[in-house]
């Protein structure tokens, strides 16, 4: 029974990656909570940290932004190092975060905020592009474009 639930958190992890690329948020963030769900239930982690990076960067888009800042770092804290596709979208969502905290602050934290998304889409643009995924990489490089400053 508890392989079963970790096969299905791995499916619902695979379904959340699907609607991150193409950008159905509402989607990705059942996917990825459900999945968190059902690796908790099977006692298997080690696939929560891209779920939970995969929902923050759902989270972050949805406008969520104390949530997702909340499964940002709570990934982090446990991603491994060398988890390339968990590492290049912590880094998106972290630039989504940036640019959603962006619109509540005055004109010179918009600017840092501007440099902090930028940074990190950047990061995430190598991340990807190292780990040879160019499709991903092509799309960092247009989110950090997309930002002015």
């Amino acid at each position: 029974k508890l392989g079963d639930r970790d096969n299905e958190s791995y499916a619902l992890s695979t379904r959340g990656r699907v609607h991150l690329r193409r950008e159905e948020w509402a989607s990705a963030k059942d996917a990825f909570s459900r999945g968190i769900d059902r690796a908790n239930e099977a006692g298997a982690s080690w696939n929560t940290p891209f779920m939970l990076g995969g929902l923050g960067l759902a989270e972050a888009n949805l406008g969520d932004v104390d949530a997702a800042k909340r499964h940002v770092k709570e990934a982090k804290r446990s991603v491994d190092p060398s988890d390339w596709l968990t590492n290049g979208h912590l880094e998106i969502a972290e630039g989504k975060i940036a640019l959603a905290t962006r619109r509540e602050k005055g004109v010179s934290r918009k600017i840092l905020q501007n440099q902090s998304a930028k940074r990190h889409f950047g990061n995430a643009a190598k991340i990807f592009e190292t780990a040879g995924d160019v499709e991903s990489a092509k799309r960092a490089r247009q989110l950090r474009a997309n930002v002015s400053g």
